[in-house]
Order: C-alpha cells, then sequence, then structure tokens
C-alpha cells in the first residue's frame, strides 16, 4: 500500500487541535524541507555547539520565521548566554556583546511578526 506523502502531512496536520500544534507541526516541514544536512542534525543535538554551527542554525530558524523551534532552540543551548561567558564576571555588565545583542534582536523581532500572524 502506497501513501501519499503530501496526503499523510496533510492528514497529520488535521489531527492536530491547537494553532499552536499547527504552527509547530509546519515549522518543523518548512525546517526539515529548507536546513541542510549540518543544520539539521546541529538543531536537534544535545551536545554544546560552537558559535558558527549555533548561530547557523538560528539564521535558518529565523529567516524561516520559525517562532516556536528558534524559541525551543534557544532554551536548550542556553550555556551560549551565560553570564560568565559575556560578562567577564564583572558585575552588573552591560551585554553589548555583537552577537548576542543581534541574537535577541532577531528573537524579539521574529516574536512580534508571529504575534501579529496569531
Amino acid at each position: 500500500m502506497e501513501i501519499n506523502f503530501k496526503q499523510k502531512l496533510t492528514e497529520d496536520f488535521l489531527k492536530l487541535k491547537t494553532d499552536k500544534e499547527k504552527r509547530v507541526y509546519l515549522e518543523m516541514i518548512n525546517f526539515f524541507a529548507e536546513a541542510d544536512e549540518n543544520d539539521y542534525k546541529n538543531y536537534y543535538t544535545h551536545k554544546i555547539l560552537n558559535d558558527s554551527d549555533f548561530y547557523s542554525v538560528v539564521d535558518i530558524l529565523y529567516n524561516l520565521d520559525n517562532f516556536y523551534m528558534l524559541e525551543d532552540f534557544l532554551a536548550r543551548n542556553k550555556n551560549k548566554f551565560t553570564y560568565k561567558e559575556y560578562c567577564n564576571n564583572k558585575p552588573f555588565c552591560d551585554i553589548s556583546d555583537g552577537n548576542i545583542n543581534t541574537l535577541i534582536k532577531r528573537y524579539f523581532k521574529t516574536e512580534d511578526k508571529y504575534a501579529k500572524i496569531i
């Protein structure tokens, strides 16, 4: 018995109950279609990623407007945002490092885009 891939995706999508479940499902399909093998593996890994691999995944998620996947990825890789790493043990430091600043701006810009969709 042969199952049409598009039909299977549609059936699975229609089984989902909430808008969030549907959004996450579509984000995963979109990421699967657009990400290269390395970004795909790095998204799902539990290893600590180097900066290049980390920001490569962040960039593709941002460009795809995959808000929930970006949020999940950032939460799983919060070690990139440690106080010690970005503040060099200075109390009350200003986190103005280019990478973290850009990432936070992108995160909130993506969140704003998503809020307008719903």
